[in-house]
């Protein structure tokens, strides 16, 4: 009897450190990504201001990487995510896009 409950004992122990160790583990990867200095909001950001261009290349400037495309904008204001959704006209400002 006494033997079952030493290893009943150990059981809890493990438990409770496994736990533990998963509270740290959710801990650290919540503060993982705040270690660049940046907060998540920049992060967003930046991945906001992704476009693909017309060769199929992922971008995050104004010009292509891969064949120096300009990035689309709408020549009245300058939005770019209009241009960019194919759309008729400029959900910013209502100008009409040539595309």
């Amino acid at each position: 009897m006494k033997d079952l409950l030493n290893k009943a004992n150990k059981i809890m122990r493990d438990v409770n450190s496994t736990t533990r160790n998963v509270k740290d583990t959710k801990r650290n990867l919540s503060s993982f990504g705040n270690q660049s200095g940046r907060s998540s909001g920049a992060k967003t950001a930046i991945s906001d201001q992704s476009w693909v261009c017309t060769c199929k290349s992922k971008n995050t400037s104004n010009f292509c990487e891969n064949c120096g495309s300009p990035k689309p904008v709408c020549p009245n204001c300058g939005d770019y995510e209009s241009a960019l959704a194919k759309a008729k006209f400029c959900a910013k400002c209502g100008a009409a896009l040539n595309q």
